[in-house]
């Protein structure tokens, strides 16, 4: 299914597990609608993963993430007979890569692009929407962020 853009808020601290690796928590808030489908809220959160590479040198950095959590949506304007309004959960390993420029310790601003690959998907949602109208299987979006990040 095609998605119509949407936006997204995204929260995340990152701390120095080794010189080249930071870890810390995620959090997102999501509106999307993905092709023809009513709008839908997601909420999501977990532990996150940052491996620096060394160039291209101060104050820019490049670097990939990856992660785990939990993600739950609503769909408000979509009414099943067994969930009123729609919801769902899954379980989201997101993946992608940035680009920040560091503007004063341990502030940066950063731009990333990602995917997020859901499993293990329950709820009204994925089980019981009509074909077009919610989301069958798994779970899938893509995202483009740009944003200030905690980097201590």
């Amino acid at each position: 299914l095609a998605a119509a853009p949407g936006g997204i808020v995204a929260a995340s601290a990152h701390l120095a597990v080794f010189p080249l690796l930071r870890a810390g928590p995620y959090a997102v808030a999501e509106l999307s609608a993905p092709g023809g489908a009513p709008s839908r809220v997601l909420l999501a959160g977990g532990l996150r993963l940052k491996l620096l590479s060394p160039w291209p040198g101060p104050p820019l950095r490049a670097y990939l993430f990856t992660g785990i959590g939990a993600a739950w949506l609503t769909a408000p304007d979509l009414t099943l007979p067994t969930s009123s309004p729609a919801q769902g959960g899954f379980a989201e390993v997101p993946l992608g890569l940035g680009l920040a420029y560091r503007l004063r310790r341990p502030w940066e601003l950063s731009a990333e692009v990602g995917a997020r690959f859901g499993f293990a998907a329950g709820g009204a949602y994925f089980t019981d929407a009509p074909a077009g109208r919610g989301s069958r299987g798994e779970p899938f979006g893509v995202f483009v962020t740009v944003g200030l990040t905690f980097d201590g």
